[in-house]
């Protein structure tokens, strides 16, 4: 990074102005370091905005995930209820069994949809909004 200053030449800049300040070259290398300090700012808001971007495409796929859960679940339980009444009143068992086979499936995979969801919220939505709310909270 050209007229960027690094963490090592100011800390080196520093402590040559501590130890020696009436010989000190770090007056003049003030600018190099609002420079620097100027990029690093604009770097930390962009990289701001696409954790923000990223936090609402991640909460609107939680969302709708969630809501796909209740509708399989809810579906579940008609399937059931369908396979139950064409087993007793419609004496269709092969039917009605079918019917159960699928309510089944159907909330195996709504449960496992479920655990998705939970890990998505665990593993990418909180470490994410800590991360917003935390480190990058003081940046414009």
């Amino acid at each position: 990074m050209p007229g960027l200053m690094s963490v090592a030449e100011f800390v080196a800049e520093t402590r040559e102005d501590y130890n020696s300040p009436t010989t000190s070259s770090f007056v003049s290398k003030i600018p190099m370091c609002r420079q620097t300090v100027s990029s690093l700012e604009e770097t930390l808001d962009f990289d701001r905005d696409g954790l923000t971007k990223m936090k609402k495409a991640v909460k609107a796929i939680y969302n709708s995930g969630n809501a796909h859960v209740d509708n399989e679940v809810y579906l579940s339980k008609a399937l059931d209820r369908l396979g139950a009444n064409a087993m007793t009143k419609d004496q269709e068992p092969d039917i009605g069994a079918a019917f159960i086979k699928f309510s089944i499936v159907t909330k195996e995979l709504s449960a496992l949809m479920k655990t998705l969801m939970q890990n998505l919220n665990n593993i990418i939505m909180f470490p994410l909004d800590n991360l917003l709310k935390g480190d990058l909270k003081g940046v414009k």
